[in-house]
């Protein structure tokens, strides 16, 4: 990859030189966050609620807004991430780091499709 996402990058497109084997590891590097993350909100009841509350907030700061990565996706990605890991994350490193997985998340069919939706939900467009 390119160094560090920049408003308006769309996905795999806005790096060209990213390969197959790039994004491998990137989707292995995120699985294991992922299952890290799963692990410790089973841990925390309460987590799940605090994920609603944070998703909440970023609807009611972009209402109205239409589904783009940035800035939709960052932030609920950067709302997941602050409430994991962002006590051991510098700024920087929490936005470069959510601005790269909601491009990730985003370059998949599937999961934009779900992101989609999950959008269309909390802002009151419902699908």
């Amino acid at each position: 990859m390119s160094g560090p996402y920049q408003p308006g990058d769309t996905g795999s497109n806005a790096h060209p030189e990213r390969t197959k084997d790039d994004d491998e590891l990137t989707f292995g590097a995120l699985e294991q966050i992922l299952d890290q993350t799963l692990k410790a909100a089973a841990n925390r009841p309460d987590s799940a609620a605090d994920a609603l509350s944070d998703f909440a907030e970023v609807a009611r700061t972009h209402r109205g807004k239409a589904f783009k990565v940035d800035p939709v996706v960052v932030e609920l990605v950067r709302a997941v991430l602050e409430s994991q890991v962002g006590s051991r994350l510098t700024p920087a490193m929490l936005d470069n780091l959510s601005q790269c997985i909601a491009v990730t998340l985003c370059d998949d069919p599937n999961s934009r499709e779900r992101l989609e939706r999950l959008w269309a939900r909390l802002s009151g467009q419902r699908p």
